[in-house]
C-alpha cells in the first residue's frame, strides 16, 4: 500500500509542474460580435487582448493587441475565428488562417512573452490545423518566459 502511494504521488508531482494546453477560439468578421469603431472593427479576444480588424489593399488585416505590445499578422482574406493556444488557460499564441494570391496558410503567431514564437502551415497539408498548434506547442516549450497570471 505505501508503495502503491510513493508511486502515485511520484507521478502526480512529475504531471504538476506541466501546463495544459489548450485551445479557445473567438469570432472574427462578418460576426455580429464584433463592432465598428472608425474604419475598423473590433472583435473579442481574450486575456488582456483586444482584436482590431480592417482593410488591406490585398483583403483585411488582423492586429492584436495588449497595451503597447502590438502583433501585426498578414494581409489577406481572413478566416472566420482567431484560435487562441492557451497554458493553463493564459494565451500565449494565435493562429489565423490567411487567404492570398500564394493560397491559403495557418499562421501562428507568439503573444507577449512569446514572441520567439512564429511560422505557417499550408491549409492544404493533412492535418494542418494540428500542425500548426503543434508549432506554437513547440514554441512554447522552448520559451524561456512562462505566463505567469491568468486572465
Amino acid at each position: 500500500m505505501k508503495r502503491a502511494l510513493a508511486v502515485l504521488l511520484l507521478v502526480g508531482t512529475a504531471h504538476a509542474g506541466k501546463p495544459k494546453l489548450t485551445s479557445v477560439f473567438t469570432p472574427l468578421p462578418p460576426s455580429k460580435v464584433c463592432k465598428a469603431a472608425e474604419d475598423k472593427l473590433q472583435c473579442p479576444g481574450k486575456g488582456d487582448y483586444a482584436i482590431t480588424v480592417g482593410k488591406s489593399d490585398t483583403g483585411s488585416y488582423i492586429r492584436v493587441q495588449k497595451g503597447e505590445l502590438v502583433i501585426d499578422l498578414p494581409d489577406g482574406k481572413l478566416g472566420r475565428q482567431l484560435e487562441w493556444r492557451m497554458a493553463d488557460g493564459v494565451p500565449f499564441a494565435v493562429i489565423a488562417s490567411i487567404s492570398d494570391g500564394d493560397g491559403t496558410r495557418l499562421v501562428v503567431r507568439g503573444l507577449e512573452g512569446f514572441g520567439a514564437i512564429g511560422g505557417q502551415v499550408d491549409a492544404k497539408e493533412k492535418r494542418a490545423a494540428k500542425k500548426a498548434q503543434q508549432l506554437a506547442d513547440t514554441g512554447f516549450a522552448n520559451a524561456k518566459s512562462l505566463p505567469d497570471k491568468k486572465p
